[in-house]
């Protein structure tokens, strides 16, 4: 399965959003946009086991809605019927 990332600019620093795969989440800034720092905290982690999202977590899409972070990504589950895809919603 393949991943994405987004990145976003606050006004001061760009942003990085990394959800996906086998790879654990990223979250990194950078002041120009090509050097950058990541930063160890968890973005969105998967759900638990049998829950929609409990497979994988993947593209993110990240709006600054006045000053609050506005995260839709995508999410699956899989379980003897085959695979089930969903969007997810998340706010900080």
């Amino acid at each position: 399965m393949n991943s994405a990332f987004f990145v976003l600019y606050n006004g001061k620093n760009y942003e990085l959003f990394y959800l996906g795969g086998d790879v654990p989440d990223v979250y990194a800034t950078s002041p120009e946009g090509l050097k950058w720092e990541k930063r160890e905290t968890t973005i969105l982690s998967k759900g638990k086991t049998g829950q929609w999202d409990s497979w994988i977590i993947s593209s993110p899409t990240v709006i600054l809605d006045e000053g609050k972070y506005k995260m839709w990504y995508s999410g699956a589950k899989i379980d003897n019927a085959g695979w089930h895809h969903a969007i997810g919603y998340a706010e900080k």
